[in-house]
């Protein structure tokens, strides 16, 4: 499923009531995503096999453009309504030099995502570590503070844990 998220032109409230699947039923987005390579309206359109996909685009799409990542479809770019008119040519180096950076940069923020994690979780139980029990604590110590609330903490030590765990 395609999920729109950020628009420039559209009202996201108007996007959202649709229902994006990568495939043709979904106009040009869907072909984009599912042949995982650009698509234009005018092509589609001289296209007398692919012709009806205009039918189920309810955007007035011209332009989509796949963002890849080793061969997983991570987002698509679509451009629509323009005011004037671009050169497919032009359309195309456009779309495809923003999806290439917006590939590195979906991935970077994935990996950084892993990297945290891998930080804060234990590698063989995956229980959060020491450190990130401290970080934690000390945030919910402060919060309270401030609302001037009150915490419990209880703690509880395993004799013997290396067996339970193995």
């Amino acid at each position: 499923e395609l999920v729109p998220v950020y628009a420039i032109g559209y009202e996201m409230r108007f996007l959202k009531k649709f229902k994006y699947e990568i495939g043709e039923s979904s106009g040009l987005v869907g072909l984009s995503a599912k042949t995982a390579s650009f698509v234009s309206r005018k092509t589609v359109f001289e296209d007398y096999n692919r012709r009806h996909i205009l039918d189920t685009d309810r955007l007035g799409t011209l332009y989509c453009q796949p963002i890849i990542y080793k061969s997983d479809i991570l987002a698509v770019i679509c451009v629509g309504d323009a005011r004037k008119e671009l050169a497919q040519e032009h359309a195309i180096r456009l779309l495809s030099t923003l999806s290439n950076f917006g590939a590195v940069t979906l991935m970077n923020i994935k990996l950084v995502d892993r990297i945290r994690e891998q930080s804060i979780r234990d590698g063989l139980t995956g229980l959060y570590n020491h450190q990130y029990f401290q970080q934690r604590l000390d945030a919910i110590l402060s919060e309270v503070k401030k609302k001037k609330g009150s915490l419990s903490l209880l703690l509880a030590d395993l004799d013997h844990f290396k067996k339970l765990n193995d």
